[in-house]
């Protein structure tokens, strides 16, 4: 396996060990940094940039706005969403389903169910 090292132990154990090489992992690095930026209660605000009512789709920019503080936190989203698209300059793509608003099912539901193990633990907000 590239970027693992086997390090062999006393009998028939094996421990697996990452090379300091190895590239991080950029999902697990946004939750991380998602789960600091937004505990609890704390509410996203997006940005719609365009949306196809007939396909169902949305693409907004996320924000973080707390003590006149701007945080933006689209690719971080798109990363935890897996809807990372690097060719995409702004936004992202957000696909409804059947009967639920795209952004609540995305930033109520699966964000929050990501970072804190429960739907409803974040909040969103629309703006514009």
């Amino acid at each position: 396996m590239p970027g693992v090292e086997f390090l062999p132990r006393a009998g028939n154990v094996v421990f697996l060990s990452r090379q300091s090489g190895a590239a991080p992992d950029p999902k697990r690095a946004a939750v991380a940094r998602l789960r600091e930026l937004l505990p609890p209660g704390a509410i996203v605000y997006a940005v719609r940039r365009a949306e196809d009512a007939d396909s169902g789709w949305i693409v907004c920019d996320f924000y973080r706005i707390e003590d006149g503080n701007v945080t933006r936190l689209t690719e971080d989203v798109a990363h935890v969403l897996d809807c990372h698209d690097p060719r995409r300059e702004v936004g992202v793509k957000l696909r409804r389903s059947p009967g639920i608003d795209p952004l609540a099912g995305a930033i109520d539901g699966r964000l929050s169910t990501l970072l804190h193990g429960a739907p409803g633990e974040i909040g969103q907000r629309m703006i514009g």
